[in-house]
């Protein structure tokens, strides 16, 4: 990727994320649910230039997509927008897990540090689902499905790479954040903290995926350049 052309989309998401965390927060419909999927739009730009694969490319492009989706449903003042901005983001993460298992990455990791990090991960969706499902009433079954799959999704990343991991975790604290919001204290004061995680994470998730990548690309070409020099 041109190094100019990263460092504008770069900018252009960082902007746009500010932009709706002291602006977009604070107004309404329209408004608001036009900027709000914008540093989501960027990070698509930013997959469309990489120098990744097409199939690459459009798995990373749908998983935005759904989460665009599920961003501009959960801005408008309407009946079930929960429930349809939980199916987005549902699809959104299961578009990640596949893009994650199936495009493997070569990092080592530790069989006791990862099976560490999974028994955290349901220990601590468990607990959080646990709390609050006194408050969940006809969303206890949607609800424990979109946990079990933002726990693979966060799975599937760590076994790809660390900064991608990073992304899922923030993205889960972004959700459980949603939860303890919607269900039991029904006020918007961590709303800017919400999309704060949540923005970071799709940044993490997706810069990680395509940095990962292009540092595979590079070792193979070494490799290949190595292997080809007369001895």
């Amino acid at each position: 990727m041109n190094k100019d052309i990263l460092e504008r989309t770069y900018k252009a998401f960082f902007f746009t994320s500010i932009l709706y965390l002291f602006i977009g927060l604070h107004i309404h419909f329209p408004i608001a649910s036009l900027l709000k999927p914008l540093p989501i739009f960027c990070l698509m730009f930013l997959a469309e230039h990489s120098s990744l694969s097409l199939s690459k490319r459009k798995l990373i492009w749908l998983g935005l997509l759904f989460s665009a989706s599920g961003d501009i449903v959960l801005s408008l003042k309407a009946q079930n927008t929960l429930e349809f901005g939980l199916f987005c983001f549902l699809l959104a993460h299961i578009t990640y897990i596949i893009l994650f298992n199936r495009f493997l990455s070569q990092w080592y990791l530790r069989k006791d540090f990862f099976f560490i990090f999974i028994l955290t991960v349901f220990l601590v969706s468990g607990l959080v689902f646990f709390i609050l499902s006194p408050y969940f009433g006809q969303m206890k079954i949607p609800v424990a499905l979109y946990m079990l799959v933002i726990n693979l999704m966060a799975i599937s990343a760590l076994r790809h790479n660390p900064i991608s991991a990073s992304g899922a975790i923030l993205f889960m604290f972004s959700d459980a954040l949603i939860a303890f919001n919607e269900f039991m204290f029904k006020n918007h004061e961590y709303s800017f903290w919400i999309m704060l995680s949540y923005y970071l994470a799709q940044f993490f998730l997706i810069t990680g995926f395509i940095k990962n990548q292009q540092d595979k690309k590079s070792a193979s070409i070494a490799i290949n350049s190595a292997c080809n020099k007369p001895h």
